[in-house]
């Protein structure tokens, strides 16, 4: 009674849950990220014009087209023969290939492409479960081992609250039938700024040479810092009006 009364009274879901960690076991990315969808979609099945407003990411581009250096990823694309580097990227890719599908039936809503989401822009708040960041666990990382001297990525910081406002924005004032939506601070920063204001703000962090080994401790820090700096591929997004 109670599920089929939620039915009753709801037209549309925002679908954000997901795991948003850039390390760990592919189970718990599929149980999180690709059978939570599923189970999303077998919901909205039950009543005729049903809205799923599916929140995903950017990192659904991947990385490493047919050995391009560089590459465009626009709202319009999916499928590019991407590869992946870790198993966030991976599911997040199944789960919107879930709500496409959808779409594709008939189904009503959006597909959200958020980019690099940090902390509150006024109040400084991040999310509960900060562990699970993956860009804050890079920080966390190179404030711990440092960072490679060969390297100097790039990085878009998006506030979370003004995320959030635009894609509330959108969902109240557009009619919204199944388009995909860039959502993302297209100003980025280099790491080697961001190091020298970390460095300012009184946290020392250090280059190493990456030719040579890395201290005890690292083997627990690096596969933060290689998720974000190992690929040498540079994708460059775009979004639309």
């Amino acid at each position: 009674k109670v599920y089929n009364k939620i039915i009753d009274d709801i037209d549309a879901i925002l679908h954000s849950a997901a795991n948003v960690s850039h390390v760990g076991n592919l189970e718990d990315f599929e149980r999180d990220n690709v059978r939570a969808t599923k189970n999303i979609v077998a919901f909205a099945n039950k009543k005729e014009g049903f809205k799923i407003y599916h929140i995903s990411t950017i990192s659904v581009s991947g990385d490493n087209i047919l050995g391009k250096k560089k590459f465009l990823f626009t709202e319009n694309d999916f499928n590019i023969n991407q590869n992946f580097n870790n198993f966030y990227e991976k599911t997040k890719y199944e789960s919107e290939k879930i709500i496409r599908e959808f779409f594709s039936r008939g189904g009503k809503g959006a597909i959200f492409r958020l980019g690099n989401i940090t902390s509150d822009s006024k109040t400084g708040i991040c999310q509960r479960n900060v562990e699970k960041n993956g860009f804050l666990n890079f920080i966390r990382a190179i404030m711990k081992i440092g960072v490679p001297d060969n390297v100097n990525p790039e990085f878009g910081i998006s506030p979370v609250d003004i995320c959030a406002a635009s894609i509330v924005y959108l969902m109240f004032h557009y009619e919204l039938n199944g388009e995909v939506l860039h959502i993302f601070n297209e100003e980025s920063i280099k790491t080697k700024k961001m190091i020298n204001m970390l460095n300012h703000l009184g946290y020392p962090i250090d280059y190493y040479n990456h030719k040579k080994g890395l201290s005890d401790n690292a083997e627990e820090y690096l596969p933060y810092i290689v998720n974000y700096v190992s690929n040498p591929a540079k994708t460059k997004f775009e979004y639309g009006n």
